[in-house]
């Protein structure tokens, strides 16, 4: 159980936790705060001529201290530091410019970013985000913007303890030991904003904060439309003129925006839907972290296929008649179904389990889930056990699956990557871990119904 009342407000729970940090064990908070500041993508990721220095000839590398035990160390960390910030960087340079998010993407000629990737998201966050963002120069924006996420990082942590102080040590390790960070600080992503819009607006809206809840809601629905399947779970919740009114007004921006300038809409739904198809998508492969692509890798596998051909690059979407398309169909179906059975179940209210069960249904349903994205699972994890939903055994071991150093790069370092034996432990080591975290976190939250 947690140790504050559920009828606390967010604002209180928030000011608690901020008593509760402050009067915690010293040397608990230092060792958190320093193990956060390691995630910190500074030093060679950012070009030596910013502080006047002559350029390095060494490689541009991020990602903190602990970018070795990633997942994904060996395929982001090559990439250039911060470049899936830049493109929303980009997109705003050049709204204010006049011209068309949807027009950053690589090769084309930049208007004030070093480099980028392609812009996808709606135009919502271009013109707020991107905008703000071009107040400081790139590079400097960059390093401002992980100083922020590091803010929301400290707030969240507060809010959570504020709900369960006596799970103060625990909270600390989820907020600041989450590997997954450092990819995130290395791309520049936005991922915890999104988990950050997420609590707050979930907190909120299930301790009577109505507005700011949904206010929180919408904006993380801007962000990444996904939240937006929590409109059902709002609607019967008592929710209704929330959730209607949150998706109205995301729906008649972007939808504005788009009968202004459907050439944007198509390039929108070329990037979101049309390559990402929720089964056609071509699997497994290198840096797919989501439950689809470890379902995948274990039929690949079984099946006496290469792995490693698996992995490459250039491999095809699966036909239709492909065992992991119709494995991937029933369980993204068993999934919905079973969500749905519970959101009609415990109608009536605003359960965070419920809610809970559509913040994670990104990792089951859509097959582009990267290492970064279980930054979203951080945010659930500290919630439900903030909640009382998750109790501290199950959270321990959902931080050392789905946030803890990789299983996959240790085995690799123990064996050596020649290890022909426990090849295909080895490989689904790394395409299991932060899926598996995902499965004991669902696995415990439904436990915890079945006993109450």
């Amino acid at each position: 159980m947690a140790d504050n009342t559920a009828d606390m407000t967010t604002g209180e729970a928030f000011r608690a936790g901020l008593r509760v940090l402050w009067r915690g064990p010293k040397w608990l908070l230092l060792l958190g705060a320093l193990f956060l500041a390691t995630m910190w993508p500074v030093g060679r990721s950012v070009p030596p001529e910013m502080w006047g220095l002559e350029p390095s000839p060494l490689p541009r590398t991020a990602g903190g201290l602990w970018k070795p035990l990633s997942v994904d160390a060996g395929l982001i960390f090559p990439m250039r530091p911060g470049a899936d910030f830049f493109s929303t960087y980009e997109a705003g340079a050049r709204v204010l410019r006049g011209g068309d998010p949807y027009s950053v993407v690589p090769g084309s000629e930049a208007v004030r970013a070093p480099y980028f990737t392609t812009y996808r998201y709606l135009p919502i966050p271009a013109y707020t985000l991107g905008v703000g963002l071009n107040a400081l120069p790139p590079w400097w924006s960059f390093l401002a913007w992980i100083a922020f996420n590091m803010g929301l990082i400290v707030a969240n942590l507060a809010l959570t303890a504020g709900r369960r102080p006596g799970a103060l040590p625990l909270l600390i390790a989820i907020w600041c030991a989450w590997f997954p960070l450092a990819v995130e600080w290395h791309l520049g992503q936005f991922t915890v904003l999104m988990a950050t819009l997420i609590l707050w607006g979930l907190d909120a809206l299930t301790c009577g904060a109505r507005a700011g809840g949904a206010v929180a809601w919408a904006g993380s629905v801007a962000l990444k439309i996904y939240t937006g399947a929590m409109a059902l779970p709002l609607w019967l919740g008592g929710r209704r003129r929330e959730a209607v009114l949150g998706l109205a007004v995301v729906g008649v921006l972007a939808g504005g925006y788009f009968l202004a300038r459907p050439d944007s809409f198509a390039a929108f739904r070329a990037l979101n839907v049309d390559q990402r198809s929720l089964l056609l998508q071509r699997q497994p492969y290198a840096g797919a972290q989501g439950v689809q692509e470890a379902v995948n890798a274990t039929i690949w596998i079984a099946q006496g296929r290469d792995l490693d051909t698996a992995l490459d690059p250039a491999g095809q979407a699966p036909a239709l008649r492909d065992p992991v398309v119709w494995v991937n169909g029933l369980l993204i179906a068993a999934y919905g179904a079973g969500l749905l059975w519970l959101t009609w179940r415990r109608r009536g209210r605003l359960d965070p389990l419920v809610l809970g069960g559509y913040w994670a249904l990104w990792f089951v349903a859509y097959p582009d889930c990267w290492e970064h994205h279980y930054v979203l699972l951080q945010a659930l994890t500290a919630w439900w056990l903030a909640r009382g939903v998750l109790g501290p055994r199950a959270a321990v071991a959902v931080w050392a699956l789905a946030g803890g150093p990789s299983l996959w790069v240790v085995l690799r370092e123990v064996l050596g990557p020649e290890h022909e034996t426990l090849e295909a432990l080895v490989g689904l080591a790394y395409f299991w871990q932060r899926p598996a975290g995902l499965a004991v976190l669902l696995g415990a939250g439904v436990w915890g119904l079945r006993r109450k």
